[in-house]
């Protein structure tokens, strides 16, 4: 849709509003192609607190809304709208269908997942790829506190979508876990639950039964509950509309 409407965009000669934000939205999108030469300044400009270029799709996608609605409400005549829409809605439905199956293809690839287990705990805590070095414990020179080597042996109980329970076989041992800021942790060790601060870290003796623990919190369940209703509403008044249109009256 947003190829069709780009191309769309530069070769009409209309003057809508509707070509600055599909135009806006293809350059949007070009910026997140890895083929862009970004300077390497950029990281450390106010840009770098995006982060990753893939979250400019979410601005992609509001300009690609917004130029949709914007061009259909100018063409209204031209085109069959109700065609267009089951169009969209099968295509979108397939895509989504789609993802979700590659999403939960790709649970047991450990190349995009971190699966903890007795043999590589020390191994996959300590090793730097996939972001861990942007986080981990530092000296003043830079260099990891931790490594494969200094990280104490434990036996891993079990492992969850939001928790890992441990115990450590070491006498004396310094569990390290990263704590991102505004994500609320709970450590238990022997189910009495303890306080963390930041830059300690937590000791615990051999056979503590360890528990680190992340839920979601309660704007999260809100900010779920309005989508779901804003869903569901947005569906009714899609049905009844369409239920009027050819004269019923009722859904």
């Amino acid at each position: 849709m947003l190829c069709i409407l780009f191309i769309l965009a530069i070769v009409t000669k209309s003057n809508g509003v509707w070509r600055k934000y599909i135009i806006g939205a293809g350059v949007a999108y070009f910026l997140t192609l890895n083929i862009v030469p970004l300077p390497t300044g950029i990281s450390q400009s106010f840009i770098g607190t995006i982060q990753f270029a893939g979250r400019l799709l979410a601005i992609v996608m509001l300009l690609l809304t917004t130029g949709c609605v914007l061009f259909f409400k100018e063409n209204i005549a031209k085109l069959n709208l109700r065609h267009i829409s089951y169009f969209l809605m099968i295509f979108m439905s397939i895509l989504t269908i789609s993802t979700i199956r590659d999403c939960y293809h790709d649970i047991g690839n450990n190349s995009v997942n971190y699966v903890i287990d007795n043999n590589n705990y020390k191994k996959e805590i300590s090793k730097s790829n996939g972001g861990y070095g942007d986080y981990m414990l530092v000296t003043k020179n830079r260099k990891p506190i931790f490594n494969e080597t200094s990280i104490p042996q434990s036996i891993i109980i079990s492992v969850k979508y939001n928790s890992i329970t441990m115990k450590p076989k070491e006498k004396v041992s310094q569990i390290p876990f990263l704590i991102y800021k505004g994500i609320p942790y709970t450590v238990m060790i022997n189910e009495k639950k303890q306080i963390i601060q930041t830059g300690k870290l937590i000791k615990v003796r051999a056979g503590d039964k360890v528990k680190i623990e992340s839920n979601a919190t309660w704007w999260n369940y809100a900010c779920f509950t309005i989508s779901i209703l804003s869903l569901s509403i947005i569906t009714i008044i899609v049905l009844y509309g369409e239920c009027r249109w050819h004269g019923t009256g009722a859904i």
